[in-house]
């Protein structure tokens, strides 16, 4: 099977949402366009593959190197069941459904702008594992992944195109975030401050260009906790006291300190808050 301009349906958008996670500006409608194609043959060319804007089993075979998990053919459909049914007519004609009285029909969300959110996890829960600072009972990579889904799902909700460093609850390394970081418009990288059990504050890192944006994501944070802002208005240097062209930043993204995870009340006003924090966070990305 091959997938080229002008095919529609679910593997379309299957390999469409393979190129959207590594990076890649597509939008994820199931029709295989010429953004499509176009990315297509980039995402080829970068690989050492022809680029042909064709996806063919050579393709599919290195991306399953990558992560892809290949196509699916459409199973038989289940029976209908009360409560929430999500009927896919991508590949469908001239079909008539019944739906009942009291049916709502909750339309897919069409992108709102072109501009692509990288919403990334800090630390590692894979092999080779980096767990991060770890304090009353938490771990920075854990909650990472938890604010990191929160939010993207927030601005998927809105229409809004995110890619993230890893699928649902899984975080990859911070080489993967660095490369989306130099593909992205805005980029984030979540993490947890350690220090002393009295040490306190919210802070973001980025170089200076990003200063208006990294106090904005502070006081995001200030206003769902109400934990105090450090530094400048929340904004640091990210080559300041022990940090050093810190990675993620030298490729143009904002890490975010949410808190101190080693002190506990900090890290209990984050958990109390944890809605508020994630759709003030997601409210700043929108608006960047």
């Amino acid at each position: 099977m091959a997938l080229r301009r002008g095919a529609k349906g679910k593997n379309v958008g299957t390999w469409q949402q393979f190129l959207l996670e590594v990076g890649y500006r597509v939008t994820v409608d199931d029709d295989f366009g010429p953004l499509t194609e176009r990315e297509t043959r980039r995402w080829q060319s970068e690989h050492q593959l022809e680029a042909t804007g064709v996806v063919d089993a050579v393709d599919v075979n290195k991306a399953k190197t990558l992560g892809f998990r290949g196509f699916q053919w459409p199973a038989a459909p289940a029976p209908a069941q009360p409560g929430n049914v999500t009927i896919d007519l991508s590949q469908a004609e001239n079909v008539t459904v019944t739906l009942p009285e009291d049916a709502t029909i909750i339309p897919k969300p069409t992108p709102k702008s072109d501009k692509l959110i990288l919403v990334s996890a800090g630390h590692s829960n894979v092999p080779p594992r980096d767990p991060g600072a770890v304090g009353n009972g938490y771990t920075e990579s854990i909650e990472a992944v938890r604010l990191r889904d929160a939010v993207a799902d927030r601005l998927r909700l809105e229409g809004y195109t995110v890619i993230e460093d890893g699928a649902d609850g899984v975080n990859d390394p911070l080489r993967k975030a660095v490369v989306l970081a130099k593909r992205s418009d805005v980029a984030i990288e979540l993490h947890w401050n350690a220090g002393t059990a009295s040490a306190t504050g919210i802070e973001v890192l980025s170089k200076p260009n990003k200063k208006r944006l990294a106090q904005q994501l502070a006081g995001a944070i200030h206003r769902a906790t109400g934990i105090k802002i450090r530094g400048e208005s929340g904004w640091k240097a990210d080559n300041s006291g022990q940090h050093h062209r810190l990675a993620f930043c030298e490729a143009g993204g904002l890490i975010v300190e949410v808190c101190f995870i080693s002190n506990r009340e900090d890290i209990l006003r984050y958990k109390e808050n944890f809605g508020s924090v994630a759709d003030n966070i997601a409210e700043v990305l929108e608006n960047a």
